[in-house]
């Protein structure tokens, strides 16, 4: 999961008014220290991860400007089996200080797809950018779009069987955290605009994940709804497109449980089609809880867990594992320290029981924020610290490495 600069400020100043007491009363989560936190590359914030086909690893996130406290500059970066770097590259999309969402995928003849966007004119008028790199990192293609009258945010990348792209992008016409619109964008293997499809409906507050569902060639689309009121109370959404941006339905998921923060819910779907939505819930204001709901094709809800903390608990990733079984990846707050800690939870798949949960944190907040799997089973995490930084709000990347059983090695 992705959360934006602006949600990392919101949640550590509502964590000042959280619940003093154990977060991990009543679950058996067994407590590591940041020692197994590689960092690499001060100020760089790790967006995005993805595991390359050699076993390296391609982070994307964004480069700070020593002057500021916004990023400014999106970055790509490989990282061989020995946690050394390989190489790295930036961006050079604009000078305009802002946070910028990375989302980054593998594409077919050994490429790497890095979706984005910037502000060339700096006048919030933001363009959905789109790159392609080589597996040695050189730059084959940069490509811009810009819809007209409107400020495109991007969010999620996906390529379709045919080699062409698909771009899910929020729209709205003024810098504003709701808006009514969203879009698909379609694009050929090499960038080239094919065309753009604008989505009408209530109170977006946020686009999160595309879907390639191979089966029947289908796209699924997560957005989060809000009524304007406060941070909780949001509506869940999953949408159902065919390949050319055409709707076949619409459907709420029903949560027993208020939905809050727009930004920290995300969608899973597995090789073999299961759909996992997880997002944070709130009974009361600044105790939030993790929640997963495990959905049939047709977005019905199979089984829905609720996961109790005891401050803000915010969901960042999923990976489905070699047993079949699940692990979340999540950020939560602890009391003891008034800092965020990584945690990690496998759980069944079959019916979303815990079992086992890791946590690993500094004294200073570390936020978890993609996880992936090797084929030895080890299991790879990439987050983002403050630890020793003058600057609580400049974070540093890190990746840290498990057994399968959550352990650091």
């Amino acid at each position: 999961m992705k959360y934006s600069l602006l949600t990392v400020f919101a949640i550590l100043l509502l964590f000042a008014c959280s619940k003093e007491e154990d977060p991990f009363a009543d679950r058996s989560i067994e407590i590591f220290s940041n020692e197994g936190f590689i960092r690499f590359n001060s100020d760089w914030s790790g967006e995005d991860m993805i595991l390359d086909s050699d076993g390296s690893l391609l982070v994307a996130g964004n480069a700070y400007n020593p002057n500021s406290n916004f990023r400014i500059q999106p970055f790509l970066l490989k990282i061989n089996m020995e946690k050394n770097t390989v190489w790295s590259d930036f961006t050079n999309l604009d000078s305009e200080r802002f946070y910028r969402r990375v989302d980054i995928i593998p594409a077919r003849n050994d490429r790497y797809t890095l979706a984005t966007y910037s502000d060339p004119e700096g006048n919030n008028e933001f363009n959905i950018d789109l790159l392609s790199f080589s597996s040695d990192g050189l730059l084959n293609w940069k490509k811009a779009f810009d819809e007209d009258g409107f400020i495109e945010r991007t969010t999620s990348v996906i390529q379709l069987e045919n080699g062409d792209f698909m771009i899910l992008s929020r729209l709205s016409e003024s810098f504003s955290f709701s808006t009514d619109k969203f879009s698909l964008l379609k694009f050929t293997e090499d960038g080239d605009f094919i065309w753009s499809k604008i989505i009408e409906d209530d109170r977006i507050a946020s686009t999160e994940q595309l879907f390639h569902l191979p089966s029947d060639n289908s796209i699924l689309v997560l957005t989060e709804h809000d009524d304007g009121s406060n941070l909780i109370d949001k509506l869940l959404k999953l949408h159902k497109f065919d390949d050319d941006g055409n709707k076949i339905w619409t459907k709420p998921i029903l949560s027993s449980a208020p939905i809050i923060f727009s930004g920290t819910s995300f969608l899973e779907v597995t090789e073999a089609e299961e759909i996992y939505v997880a997002y944070s819930s709130a009974i009361v204001q600044n105790d939030y809880d993790l929640v997963v709901t495990k959905l049939s094709a047709d977005a019905d809800i199979l089984w829905e867990k609720v996961y109790p903390g005891a401050g803000t608990d915010l969901t960042e990733d999923m990976v489905k594992t070699r047993d079949g079984n699940l692990v979340l990846l999540s950020s939560i707050t602890n009391t003891e320290d008034e800092k965020f800690d990584v945690l990690a939870t496998k759980l069944s798949s079959s019916d979303g029981s815990i079992l086992w949960e890791k946590s690993y944190g500094s004294i200073s907040s570390d936020f978890g924020h993609a996880i992936v799997q090797r084929e030895n089973g080890n299991l790879v995490i990439m987050g983002n610290t403050n630890h020793d930084n003058i600057n609580e709000a400049i974070f540093d990347f890190f990746i840290l490495e498990t057994d399968e059983e959550g352990n650091p090695i």
